[in-house]
């Protein structure tokens, strides 16, 4: 049997991942992540097993090297099937149009080799190690990538307008890989994509139908063309309009997006890592863009993950450095995993202190509710209450308090009536009051006078605003309110309560 690499087989499995070069009779289910020379090789006329892969990938092997799609399954992102009793769900990698990740999940729980963010931990990652390390380990991204570019194409048009000249933009792309970049660009400018004959039959088999449109034949019907990614040279790409029968009098503008123009030398920043060439009138720029991900973008990926026990490199699988950056990740993911243990806890507090909060809402708008019924309650009294102030705050809230003091027991008043001062209070000095009168008289139902009119005199600036409270007692059989000013003295006096209660003086 042939001894295959650990990094193309599913530990446990006969399941092969861009493995076609080890063919065996026991091998009979392959899984290819994209359409790759790299990844492809093996792929031939005579090539009998099953694959699995994206529809999009599985329309470029039918269509440029002729495999029988009979022996090609094509899926969608998200979608799953069982093979052995085994799941495979395929996710999208964003790395080219149709690329996959594979996520195998085994009757034991037991998950290997992808990512996905609804599920709760992976047992064994199989990882893109391709720049897995620190020399190359800053990029932009395609995004960053595409309005650098933006910028620089708008300020060299405004140039060659001035010199009466035109522009031509060369894109050097990989079989597959920064069309997204190209369209943001274009679909901005306002221009449309040329394509060559191979390149344009590649697009039409794996974009979207908006972005189909925006592809063309005709190379002089607009200044940016897709290029071959190792013609970007000045001396190719002259020669590259001669071809297409352009104006001598032309700039060309060469952008290069690859990893591997990355100069470590440089500073950290990935904008400054951008090397620019210029001959004459034409330009190179080398973006460091990448469709892999780079060492940091590893380490977050790794550290996203839960329950990861083990991690098989896919490229550069014996060097030295791969290995011990592979170390540092799962060190690095122990303190991720505390962080995030920490951050969860410090969230779940957080969502408590809000529930808290809005119970405490509800609470106070009940008791505005209650306090407007009473309000409209009190409206029905025949004649407004007279105002009284508290001497102390002490002396008011002492718990034997009124009932010492009353000739006639509790049960024969009716009614007790606080109501506000006109002026309303940023901090009363009594606090609680209807709770207040709950303690001293159980049986008795407090009510609340309406809000009085505001005066048409301002209060002065030093004046000290106190509680007021009006303080009424009518027996059940009694039907006259008491409502003079005096006889409410009297009646406290005779009540002894004028210890408790004064009328306030008016301010000269």
């Amino acid at each position: 049997m042939i001894q295959i690499p650990k990094e193309n087989q599913i530990q446990g499995t006969s399941f092969i991942v861009d493995g076609f070069r080890y063919k065996d009779e026991s091998l009979n289910h392959y899984f290819l992540s994209h359409f790759h020379t790299d990844h492809t090789i093996g792929i031939t006329k005579n090539f009998k097993k099953n694959i699995y892969c994206h529809w999009k990938t599985k329309n470029l092997l039918v269509s440029l090297k002729g495999i029988q799609p009979n022996i090609i399954f094509g899926f969608e992102y998200n979608q799953s099937i069982f093979i052995d009793n085994i799941e495979i769900q395929f996710l999208d990698a964003n790395h080219c149009p149709g690329s996959c990740m594979f996520l195998f999940k085994f009757q034991d729980g037991k998950r290997i080799f992808a990512f996905l963010k609804n599920e709760s931990r992976i047992d064994v990652l199989y990882l893109d190690t391709t720049f897995c390390d620190d020399s190359k380990s800053i990029f932009l991204t395609e995004i960053e990538a595409a309005n650098y570019i933006l910028n620089q194409i708008l300020e060299i048009q405004k140039n060659c307008e001035k010199k009466d000249l035109k522009f031509l933009c060369l894109f050097g792309t990989y079989t597959l890989g920064k069309e997204m970049v190209v369209l943001t660009v274009a679909k901005n400018l306002g221009y449309k994509i040329y394509a060559n004959p191979r390149k344009y039959k590649i697009l039409m088999l794996c974009l979207d139908e908006e972005d189909k449109k925006l592809i063309t034949q005709d190379p002089k019907q607009t200044p940016i063309h897709f290029f071959d990614m190792n013609k970007i040279r000045f001396d190719l790409m002259r020669k590259y309009l001669q071809e297409i029968n352009q104006q001598t009098q032309t700039k060309i503008i060469g952008f290069k997006m690859t990893g591997w123009s990355l100069d470590s030398k440089k500073s950290r920043n990935s904008i400054q890592n951008i090397r620019i060439q210029q001959n004459a009138e034409n330009m190179i720029f080398n973006i460091p863009v990448s469709s892999h991900c780079s060492l940091s973008e590893l380490t977050q990926f790794v550290g996203v993950l839960k329950g990861i026990k083990q991690i098989i490199p896919t490229v550069n699988t014996e060097s030295p450095k791969v290995q011990s950056q592979i170390k540092k990740m799962l060190e690095h993911k122990i303190q991720y995993d505390i962080i995030s243990i920490i951050h969860s806890k410090i969230q779940e507090k957080q969502k408590q202190f809000k529930i808290e909060d809005s119970i405490i809402k509800k609470e106070k708008s009940k008791k505005k509710r209650s306090k407007k019924t009473q309000t409209e309650k009190r409206k029905t009294l025949e004649t407004k209450p007279k105002k009284f102030q508290a001497k102390s705050q002490q002396n008011f809230n002492e718990k034997k308090g009124l009932l010492n003091f009353f000739p006639i027991s509790p049960k024969k008043i009716d009614i007790v009536c606080l109501t506000q001062p006109t002026a309303p209070l940023k901090k009363p000095n009594i606090k609680g009051t209807q709770t207040t009168l709950f303690q001293f008289y159980p049986s008795i139902k407090p009510y609340f006078s309406p809000k009085r009119p505001k005066r048409k005199k301002k209060p002065k600036k030093n004046f000290i605003q106190k509680t007021i409270f009006d303080y009424f007692v009518r027996e059940k059989n009694q039907k006259e309110i008491v409502s003079n000013q005096n006889n409410v003295k009297k009646e406290l006096k005779q009540l002894k309560l004028t210890d408790f209660f004064e009328i306030p003086k008016k301010d000269k």
